[in-house]
C-alpha cells in the first residue's frame, strides 16, 4: 500500500493543482472498497459525480487514508481526481516537499485498481498561478480559477491521449486509516442579496486580489464594475459556490467575512487576504465551488470586464459527525439563545481537528483546544475526537521540549504556555473519559516537556522562568501584559522575542 503513490512529472512547486484520470471497464456489477490519500488534498469524482473531498491535515511522516465504499455497474466508468499540493509551511500545513496521490479500490470480483502508470495526469492550468498570495500565516494560499482554461475531464468520453503518464514512488512513513471521519456536506444555504452598486477599478493596479478590491472606488461617477453583497443569515463554515451567466473573461473577485465593516466585506485585514478570484468562460451557466473552506456570514462579489446575469451565491456547510443533543431549557429566552450560540460556536470550530476560529485561521492551538475539549465533553462526550487532537498536538513537539505554535505545523514560532495547557488537557481527558491510552502513548513526549519546563527552575525565587528564546512567544491571552508583546500593538514582527529572562507569575500558576 505504501508503494502506489503517483504524481505528475516536473519540478516541485507550491500551489499546484493536478488532474488524474483512469477509465475502467467492468463485466459485472461490483462493490468497491476505496482507500484514498493525498499530499495535501484531493477531490474524487466517479462518473462526473463528487464522491469525496477533504484529506486529513497531518505530518508527512504519519499519513492516513480515507476509506469509502462505492457501487459500480456493468460497463465503462471514469475515475477522476483533482489533487492539490500546498508546497509551503503554514500553521495548518507542513511542507513535505513531496506531492503525491494514493488511490486503491478493491472490487468484490477480486480485481484491484491502484494508482500507477496506467493512469493519466495533467496540470490544472485553470488554477491561476499568475501570482501566489497567502490568505495569512495559517490558511494557505488564496485561490484563483480561470474557467476559460478548464475542460470536461470528468466526462467518460474526454480525450486524455495528450496527458502524461504519472511517475510512481513509495511512501516511507507510517500509513494508516484516518481516525476522524471526513467533514460531511450539509444542505446548501442560499444567500440573500443585501446591497448592490457600482465602483471604479484602475485596471492597471497590481497586488493581491484583496489589494485590488480594497482599492475599488465606490464613489466614482465613471464606474466600470458592479458589486453585490450577500448575507447567509448567520455564520457558517463551508464551501463557497457561485452560479452565473457572464461574458468570456469576466472577473469575479469574491470576498468573505463574519461581519460588515463600513457596509462592505473586509477584503483585506492588515496582511490577511480574504478574496478569491473566478474568471468566466462565457459558455452559458457556469457553476463553481471553491476548494478552500471559508468561515463567515457575508460574501461580496466585485465584478469587472464583462456583462453578467443571474448571479447566485451560496454556501455548502461542512460539519464533523456529532451526536445530536438538546440543550437544557432554562425558561429564559436570552439564556437559551446564549447557550445555542455557544454550542454553534463550538461546532464551527471543529474541522478534522479543533480550530481557533472558522474565519481567520482554522488552526489547532493547544491553548484554545483545551477549553473546546472541556466544553465538548459535557455536550457530546466526544472523547475520540479530543484524543486525536491531543495526539496530533504531541506530534508537533520540537527538540527543545515545547510544542509548535499549532499542529500540523513546522514554522519556527512556539507558545510556551500552550505546552502546559496540553499537559493539563491530557490529564483532564483521562479523568473525564476514563481512557488512559492517550496518557500512556504520550509518556515519552510528556516527560520531555516536563524536563524542558523544570530546567528553568530559579533558585532565587523557587519559581520557574518561561523559556527565553528567539522562537518562543510567552503569550497567555489577548490582554495587555498577558499577550507577551511587551507593550507592542501587533504580533507581526517577533524580533523582540528572547529579550526578557524573568520569572512570570501566570506561567507558574499554569505549572501548579
Amino acid at each position: 500500500m505504501k508503494k502506489n503513490w503517483i504524481w505528475i512529472n516536473g519540478e516541485v512547486k507550491p500551489h499546484w493543482g493536478v488532474k488524474f484520470r483512469k477509465v475502467i471497464d467492468l463485466k459485472d456489477d461490483v462493490t468497491a472498497e476505496i482507500r484514498i490519500a493525498a499530499e495535501n488534498d484531493c477531490i474524487l469524482y466517479i462518473d462526473g459525480k463528487e464522491i469525496f473531498r477533504g484529506c486529513n491535515p497531518e505530518y508527512y511522516n504519519n499519513k492516513s487514508w480515507t476509506s469509502l465504499k462505492h457501487n459500480f455497474g456493468t460497463g465503462k466508468h471514469v475515475i477522476a481526481i483533482w489533487a492539490y499540493y500546498v508546497g509551503e509551511d503554514f500553521q495548518t500545513v507542513v511542507n513535505s516537499h513531496s506531492p503525491g496521490l494514493f488511490f486503491e479500490a478493491k472490487l468484490s470480483n477480486g480485481e484491484v485498481i491502484s494508482s500507477d502508470e496506467s493512469w493519466k495526469c495533467c496540470e490544472d492550468f485553470s488554477l491561476m498561478r499568475d501570482r501566489i498570495d497567502k490568505v495569512n500565516y495559517q490558511l494557505g494560499f488564496v485561490f484563483g480559477f480561470d474557467n476559460r482554461l478548464a475542460d470536461n475531464y470528468l466526462d467518460l468520453d474526454y480525450d486524455d491521449s495528450n496527458w502524461q503518464t504519472p511517475k510512481t514512488f513509495a511512501y516511507n512513513g507510517t500509513f494508516h486509516e484516518r481516525k476522524i471521519k471526513p467533514m460531511q456536506k450539509q444542505p446548501e444555504i442560499t444567500s440573500k442579496l443585501l446591497k448592490q452598486g457600482t465602483f471604479y477599478r484602475d485596471m492597471s493596479l497590481q497586488g493581491s486580489y484583496s489589494d485590488i478590491v480594497n482599492a475599488d472606488d465606490y464613489t466614482s461617477l465613471n464606474p466600470n464594475g458592479n458589486y453585490f453583497i450577500y448575507d447567509l443569515g448567520e455564520n457558517y463554515l463551508g464551501l463557497m459556490k457561485i452560479e452565473v451567466e457572464a461574458e468570456t473573461g469576466t472577473i469575479f473577485d469574491i470576498s468573505h467575512s463574519e461581519f460588515l465593516f463600513e457596509n462592505k466585506v473586509r477584503a483585506k485585514v492588515k496582511y490577511r487576504n480574504f478574496t478569491d478570484r473566478f474568471i468566466a468562460n462565457g459558455k452559458g451557466i457556469e457553476t463553481f465551488i471553491f476548494p478552500r473552506r471559508i468561515g463567515g456570514e457575508f460574501i461580496q462579489v466585485n465584478t469587472v470586464n464583462g456583462k453578467i446575469k443571474n448571479l447566485k451565491v451560496s454556501l455548502i456547510p461542512l460539519k464533523i459527525e456529532l451526536v445530536e443533543i438538546k440543550l437544557v431549557d432554562f425558561g429564559n429566552t436570552t439564556v437559551n439563545r446564549i447557550l445555542e450560540s455557544s454550542k454553534k460556536t463550538l461546532e464551527l470550530c471543529m474541522l478534522e481537528h479543533y480550530a481557533d476560529c472558522s474565519w481567520r485561521e482554522q488552526a489547532l492551538y493547544a491553548g484554545d483546544s483545551r477549553w473546546q475539549m472541556l466544553f465538548g465533553y459535557h455536550l457530546w462526550g466526544n472523547y475520540k475526537y479530543a484524543a486525536y487532537n491531543l495526539e496530533l498536538l504531541g506530534e508537533s513537539m520540537r527538540d527543545n521540549g515545547f510544542l509548535s505554535i499549532c499542529a500540523p505545523c513546522e514554522v519556527k514560532l512556539q507558545i510556551a504556555s500552550f505546552t502546559i495547557h496540553w499537559l493539563n488537557a491530557i490529564c483532564e481527558y483521562t479523568n473525564y473519559s476514563g481512557d488512559r491510552r492517550v496518557f500512556e502513548q504520550t509518556e515519552i513526549i510528556r516527560k520531555r516537556a516536563m524536563h524542558a519546563i523544570c530546567q528553568r527552575y530559579d533558585q532565587a525565587t523557587s519559581l520557574y522562568k518561561p523559556p527565553c528564546d528567539k522562537n518562543i512567544w510567552n503569550f497567555y491571552e489577548w490582554q495587555p501584559y498577558l499577550d507577551g508583546l511587551n507593550g507592542r500593538t501587533d504580533a507581526i514582527n517577533f524580533d523582540f522575542l528572547g529579550e526578557f529572562d524573568e520569572v512570570d507569575s501566570v506561567y507558574n500558576m499554569l505549572i501548579i
